[in-house]
């Protein structure tokens, strides 16, 4: 994964695969692959990990208080 930012300043997280070769009767490199935009899978992902970390609090602060009680 890698971070770029597009025309409007915005941080997009992208996937690539690709190779290059080299074509030796032209003495040249080309590139060939595709690139996804996986932003809106990587804010998700961390979505649901901050979810998972503010539930996990929750679980711990209720048993606190049943093995506690006030």
């Amino acid at each position: 994964c890698k971070i770029l930012l597009d025309v409007r300043g915005r941080v997009r997280w992208v996937y690539e695969r690709g190779t290059s070769m080299l074509s030796p009767e032209l003495n040249e490199v080309t590139l060939q692959g595709v690139i996804v935009d996986i932003t809106e899978q990587k804010n998700s992902l961390e979505s649901i990990n901050s979810r998972d970390k503010f539930l996990a609090g929750v679980a711990d602060a209720v048993k606190e208080l049943i093995v506690n009680p006030v």
